[in-house]
């Protein structure tokens, strides 16, 4: 491949849900829903091996940085980060683990209160008019889509496509580091 020319990456990501549901008449104007999904998603990889990740997590980086400050310690003692092949296609890890804890339950119920007089019959119109619903789940979303379609755009740590930068620095114009 010429010096400078894009690096044409391809992502790809794992995705698979199964979902079981049963309701239960537990009486003539009582539904119950109940359900339970599973999801499973792979982390997004890089297939040509061009992904790159960190050699520290940048989150532990920083709380050891915070750390260090409170203790006095210069950042010239933190560790250096260096970005290193990550990734299936290259027989590493990738940008996390997967999950496999994804159990989501859902419970529905349906009402129709049977009231046909008094007060609760003129509220809710009598037996079979109105329906009160309500429901829970927890559902699971993935993280992968994101990451992968920004850095199909944009280029992955130390991968971008294209760097342009309008300004040349000079010495007179170069940003410096004082102390």
């Amino acid at each position: 491949m010429p010096l400078n020319s894009p690096q044409t990456r391809h992502w790809a990501a794992n995705e698979y849900e199964f979902y079981v549901q049963d309701v239960y008449k537990a009486k003539p104007n009582l539904t119950l829903t109940l359900g339970l999904r599973y999801s499973l998603f792979s982390p997004p990889w890089e297939t040509n091996g061009t992904q790159v990740s960190p050699n520290i997590g940048l989150g532990d980086w920083f709380a050891k940085r915070g750390q260090d400050s409170l203790n006095g310690i210069g950042s010239n003692q933190d560790p250096v980060i260096s970005l290193d092949l990550s990734g299936p296609a290259n027989g590493k890890e990738g940008f996390y683990n997967w999950d496999y804890k994804n159990l989501g339950p859902r419970v529905a119920f349906a009402y129709s209160p049977s009231s046909s007089s008094g007060l609760l019959g003129s509220l809710f119109g009598g037996a079979g008019k109105t329906s009160i619903r309500g429901g829970f789940g927890i559902v699971y979303d993935r993280a992968g889509a994101g990451p992968a379609n920004y850095f199909d755009q944009f280029g992955s740590f130390g991968l971008s496509t294209q760097l342009s930068n309008g300004v040349s620095p000079s010495v007179a114009t170069a940003p410096r580091v004082t102390v």
